[in-house]
């Protein structure tokens, strides 16, 4: 594990818990006001694909105010959408009160976006989709599925255009709207960033310096991903075996199947937030992203390798779409097909002293440089001008 890096960080409190007024005023700053809704906060789309994305927008004085708001304050949004430029509705699903909303907006000549991250939209795709996430095909499970899906498509279909997180999954909207896409991929906010940078350096002016053990991380977040980490556990049991020194970071919900044998080198770490998010991925010296490759995974984001890269941890990842738009194999991480966890990651073991900083210092330059609040702003603010 690296040498030099803090124990643990302090609580972070999520700043997006504020007033409805509170946020209504935001949008008092600029003259295209920007109105966010996403059902009920979280730490991982909202973040992403809200609160990030207004922190971008509000950073500089360019014209633009946004705010979000939520289901709970859908009784005063009338108010609301009569003052704004467009309405982003993110990843929310069907009711009579989101049907009124967007009729509210539109009677205003308010454009109306929708924004979503995943592929999960798409009736016909809910199979696929539970089969990839490990779902049992049961009643209660399918009618959940079913349910969820359909209503996010169809608010999906009600609104006037989209936004997504990469090509793939704009191509894939397109022909199911057939209404214009467009495509803005996650980024990190400066609370992530600032920290990030801080332990960064400190890992630079150790030398990259660790102790004896070398951890490899997966931080998957929920079971939903276990088949995707059983594509790695062979490599890992084989390089565990060879290795006496490795040590699996594992943070999140997840199980781990034909490693009993090793449990006592494996770390278990809980859900948590951003910012302790980020140190847990900095003490790591290889962070493994595999995934099955299929029209559902290749829409996602390739959020598990700027936030590792950033830190200064090098990331081998499935060469999905956006691993292989981000990734440049050998240079600022690794790509690993089905076949290749063992040697990539032997590589890397083999060769760490010589050629992991020169990767780790090209990955925090290219995730600095490319996935920040403002490096993303104006392909934000060209979807409303």
């Amino acid at each position: 594990m690296f040498l030099g890096l803090p124990e643990k960080k302090h609580h972070y409190m999520d700043p997006w818990w504020t007033t409805f007024e509170d946020r209504a005023s935001q949008l008092n700053r600029g003259g295209r006001k920007l109105v966010y809704f996403y059902e009920r906060p979280d730490s991982s789309t909202f973040r992403y694909r809200v609160y990030n994305m207004i922190e971008s927008i509000n950073s500089t004085d360019n014209g633009f105010a946004a705010a979000h708001f939520t289901r709970d304050d859908l009784p005063a949004m009338e108010r609301i959408v009569k003052r704004a430029s467009a309405l982003i509705l993110c990843r929310v699903s069907y009711s009579d009160a989101i049907a009124q909303l967007i009729m509210m907006a539109k009677a205003a000549n308010c454009k109306v976006f929708y924004d979503v991250d995943d592929l999960i939209y798409d009736l016909d795709l809910v199979a696929m989709i539970m089969e990839t996430l490990s779902e049992k095909p049961i009643e209660r499970v399918l009618n959940t599925y079913y349910a969820y899906v359909s209503r996010l498509g169809a608010v999906l279909k009600m609104c006037d255009e989209a936004i997504v997180t990469n090509e793939h999954l704009a191509n894939r909207v397109q022909e199911f709207t057939h209404k214009p896409v467009h495509v803005v991929c996650n980024f990190m906010n400066n609370a992530q960033i600032t920290y990030s940078e801080e332990l960064f350096q400190q890992k630079v002016s150790n030398e990259f310096g660790r102790d004896e053990s070398l951890h490899i991380g997966y931080f998957s977040g929920s079971p939903t991903h276990n088949q995707d980490f059983q594509l790695a556990v062979p490599a890992l049991i084989n390089l565990m075996k060879r290795h006496r020194n490795i040590k699996l970071r594992l943070v999140g919900y997840l199980d781990s199947p034909n490693l009993e044998h090793y449990e006592s080198r494996i770390e278990r770490l809980p859900m948590m937030d951003f910012l302790n998010l980020q140190l847990a991925q900095a003490k790591t010296e290889i962070n493994i992203v595999p995934l099955q490759d299929n029209v559902f995974t290749n829409s996602k984001s390739d959020l598990k390798y700027f936030e590792t890269g950033i830190v200064g941890t090098v990331t081998v990842a499935s060469p999905v779409f956006a691993y292989k738009q981000s990734i440049e194999d050998g240079v600022n991480g690794f790509l690993s097909d089905d076949q290749s966890w063992e040697e990539k990651i032997e590589n890397i073991i083999v060769k760490f002293d010589t050629t992991y900083p020169n990767i780790a210092k090209t990955a925090f330059k290219d995730c600095r440089e490319r996935y920040s609040p403002a490096a993303q702003q104006r392909a934000i603010l060209n979807l409303f001008s």
